[in-house]
């Protein structure tokens, strides 16, 4: 098949309009794309791209205008409904966004962008029983998309609803196991609920991803300590300090590690070297207060 002059010509424009965008020439970029659309003013595909550029310039007006263009030529042009939503959304316009967001999973409820700009619309309002709802058909569409499954999860750690959080953040693992800020949540979330082998052996997921982070090694000492495991806690926490031995949280919690020994005289001495290290540690000031009345 033989491709016309016009649709050559307006090739060429949307090639010329992304070299310039990709270069950061947003206004160059918007004359091509409307030279193109000038030669061929059907093309909803084109209005998309004036559309995306405009918000870009911060233009919603003529975003908005160019997207109800292309929605003129194609009323179940997915993309334009949820850009146009989107525009909506960004003027805070609530009540126009909902209406383009629900016109497109009418249109296409298989389409995980739907669903997934359905669940952002709700969650940007803080309503978040009904985000996770609209992410969770995203996650039907695709269980394995791990944005989503985060989505989901962090919205249940902020209603304190821990149960569904720990089975989101526990599906994330097992697809992205060198998540290393999956292991450190998962640890807290176990550490919360008393857990504290669990929440260690998370920690040591972690440990095997970063060996030298300073944090994960001081939790593990504090972990050990709540375990009483006290010369594996003392492994952990020299290890940190060896480190960064100007980094004042593990001799805090060595100070920790050896109140919890009655070795008030030594806890005290690093107590004391924290406190030379932060002054304003409150772990620490608290504990010299507590250390010196225990021994007084």
């Amino acid at each position: 098949m033989v491709k016309s002059k016009k649709s050559d010509e307006v090739s060429n424009l949307v090639d010329k309009a992304e070299e310039f965008y990709s270069k950061g020439d947003l206004e160059n970029a918007l004359k091509f794309y409307e030279e193109a659309v000038a030669i061929e003013p059907k093309n909803n595909t084109l209005y998309r791209g004036i559309a995306n550029i405009s918000l870009d310039l911060g233009n919603f007006e003529k975003a908005i205008f160019a997207c109800e263009e292309a929605l003129k030529i194609n009323p179940k042009d997915i993309i334009s409904l949820l850009i146009t939503g989107n525009l909506y959304l960004k003027k805070l316009d609530y009540k126009k966004a909902l209406k383009y967001y629900q016109e497109a999973v009418k249109i296409d409820s298989k389409n995980i962008d739907c669903w997934f700009n359905l669940g952002e619309f709700y969650r940007i309002q803080e309503k978040y029983e009904e985000a996770i709802k609209n992410f969770k058909e995203a996650e039907n569409i695709d269980p394995k998309d791990v944005e989503i499954l985060f989505k989901i999860a962090e919205l249940a750690d902020i209603l304190s609803d821990f149960d569904l959080a720990m089975i989101y953040y526990t599906k994330i693992i097992k697809i992205w196991p060198e998540a290393s800020m999956i292991w450190a949540r998962l640890s807290d979330l176990y550490y919360e609920r008393g857990d504290y082998n669990k929440s260690k052996n998370c920690l040591l997921k972690l440990l095997k991803l970063e060996p030298e982070n300073l944090q994960t090694l001081n939790n593990l000492g504090f972990l050990h300590i709540k375990l009483r495991e006290y010369e594996k806690a003392k492994e952990y926490l020299e290890k940190a300090i060896t480190i960064n031995p100007e980094e004042d949280i593990a001799w805090c919690t060595m100070a920790e590690l050896y109140e919890a020994q009655d070795d008030l005289e030594t806890a005290k001495k690093h107590f004391e070297k924290t406190l030379s290290l932060n002054p304003n540690n409150k772990t620490a000031n608290d504990g010299l207060s507590r250390i010196k009345k225990k021994i007084n």
